[in-house]
């Protein structure tokens, strides 16, 4: 449980993006229950997917810093628009 919990907060690995973040509190303050379900799903199908896919692939890390500007630019304009849309009007209301 604890490890989980440092892996969970980043307190045991390095978070290049505050962006879990962002999920972590849209699915704790916005109905319905199973949204922080489908949020925790997501988090872990993304980790998943980073490891089988440089894993499977030896030329992972050059594409990985050929596109890295253009997805976090687009990973952060979604969590911009996500917080927008989505929980700034919870939070207020």
């Amino acid at each position: 449980l604890q490890f989980g919990y440092e892996m969970g907060t980043g307190m045991r690995t390095h978070m290049p993006s505050n962006l879990p973040y962002l999920a972590i509190v849209a699915g704790l303050l916005l109905p319905p229950w199973w949204g922080a379900l489908l949020a925790g799903l997501g988090f872990a199908t993304g980790r998943v997917a980073m490891s089988a896919g440089r894993w499977s692939n030896e030329r992972w890390e050059s594409e990985w810093q050929a596109s890295e500007r253009a997805l976090l630019i687009t990973l952060n304009l979604a969590a911009g628009i996500v917080f927008a849309v989505i929980v700034w009007p919870a939070v207020v209301l």
